[in-house]
């Protein structure tokens, strides 16, 4: 395949996607593996590196298409993933914004605000689930998930302290 048939592959791909993503980003990561990987332009591995990076760096986790389009097709891949994935998503905000304060009160627009939430839901579910059970097949990497589950279960220790912990876990037993 030629490099722009490739990149215009990528930005429908990621334009797509982010047009999925109801309730943030994250509602998005099993369907973004199941795309990314089945196409073969990365395999799991490379995609929970890409995951990783887009949760470290400064702004919202999904830059992790950045990586991911990098991976694809060089630095134009990178460009490519970084305005399918947000432009789409920015225009429809800025038209929704223009058009809220006239129909924010209409009982339909309220009916599918309140439809999309268990949609979000369940999307964020489907991530957790195939960001938990990349970890599953390692025994360690299983009892650090579940441990992290359960301390933002049970507890109410902040979100950030949790993952600085499962870090720290990580850095401890899963290097070894």
């Amino acid at each position: 395949m030629d490099e722009l048939a490739l990149l215009l592959q990528l930005a429908l791909v990621l334009g797509r996607l982010s047009l999925l993503s109801f309730g943030g980003g994250t509602a998005i990561l099993a369907e973004m593996e199941r795309e990314v990987v089945g196409r073969g332009w990365l395999s799991h591995q490379q995609f929970m590196t890409s995951y990783a990076l887009g949760q470290v760096t400064p702004g919202p986790g999904t830059t992790l298409v950045v990586p991911i389009g990098y991976q694809v097709a060089g630095v134009p891949g990178g460009i490519v993933a970084l305005l399918a994935f947000f432009v789409p998503t920015a225009i429809i905000a800025v038209v929704a914004a223009a058009f809220w304060g006239r129909v924010r009160d209409v009982s339909w627009v309220a009916s599918a605000r309140g439809a999309l939430l268990p949609v979000a839901v369940g999307l964020t579910l489907a991530s957790a689930v195939s960001l938990s059970l990349a970890s599953a097949s390692e025994p360690r990497g299983l009892a650090v998930t579940a441990a992290s589950f359960g301390l933002l279960y049970r507890t109410r220790i902040p979100t950030f302290v949790v993952l600085g912990l499962g870090g720290v876990a990580g850095l401890l037993f899963l290097a070894a």
